[in-house]
């Protein structure tokens, strides 16, 4: 299947239903009394998806690298607001379980498509570092400025104890 617009992407179509069911969610129980953890968590839900949605409508895949490296910390977020919930009583635990586990799944999916991203971008000084992967599927990348890059701002992710 080709991608022409970002609802074609698997990572956004399950985004998009995990904002719904945490709509579902925050509208009963305990949330009802609680408007800010309610939105808190609504919010990093919709940003998920919007983020993927942005980066891929700016075309560039570096660019779309880094909109999806947001959508997966969004999605961070959205766990742990989802154990915050948990803890107050706000959502009992099979509730709490399956939301994890669809955002989970949000994350591998967006992991995925990151690497695919990534993965025909050779770029000035862009490489795979080996062996930093994490349990949810992501990659570590190392960037080195281009002599057109140097005097902005980079920025590199490695594993803990590299240099």
């Amino acid at each position: 299947m080709q991608v022409r617009q970002f609802e074609d992407l698997i990572a956004w179509q399950k985004a998009r239903a995990l904002a719904a069911a945490i709509y579902t969610a925050t509208r009963s129980g305990g949330f009802t009394r609680d408007a800010g953890l309610a939105s808190q968590l609504q919010r990093a839900a919709v940003s998920v998806m919007a983020n993927i949605a942005e980066g891929f409508e700016r075309r560039r895949p570096l660019e779309f690298a880094r909109f999806l490296d947001i959508a997966g910390a969004s999605n961070a977020e959205v766990r742990s607001h989802l154990y915050v919930a948990l803890d107050v009583g706000y959502l009992e635990a099979v509730a709490h379980a399956e939301l994890s586990e669809q955002s989970r799944e949000v994350g591998r999916v967006i992991a995925g498509l990151r690497r695919s991203v990534l993965r025909d971008q050779p770029g000035p000084g862009l490489r795979e570092l080996p062996g930093a992967y994490d349990p949810d599927g992501l990659v570590a990348f190392e960037h080195t400025p281009s002599s057109r890059e140097l005097g902005t701002r980079n920025w590199e992710l490695v594993p803990e104890g590299q240099p």
